[in-house]
């Protein structure tokens, strides 16, 4: 019959084995196959890996943004330098 775990202790093993502790420990200490800990480790990495994602659209739809308004900046800058030679000139 097939174990189930909780997700807690998924959780769990999966923060001893950030915690330097080894597959081979985790495998002895709670009598678990390494598969199946390796398992829940590709799985936590999989939930974490879309919001690296997302953060990374949020950061290009922010550059773009940047551009846009650096180049708004520039365009005024530009306006403002001409308009000081004209008034400069009278």
């Amino acid at each position: 019959m097939r174990k189930h775990y909780e997700t807690s202790f998924k959780e769990m093993i999966i923060d001893l084995y950030n915690h330097q502790k080894s597959i081979t420990f985790l495998c002895k200490e709670y009598d678990l196959q390494r598969s199946l800990i390796y398992s829940w480790i590709h799985c936590s990495k999989k939930k974490e890996e879309p919001e690296v994602a997302q953060s990374e659209s949020e950061l290009r739809q922010e550059n773009k943004r940047l551009k846009r308004e650096l180049e708004n900046a520039l365009l005024d800058n530009e306006i403002l330098k001409k308009a000081a030679m004209i008034l400069g000139k009278k």
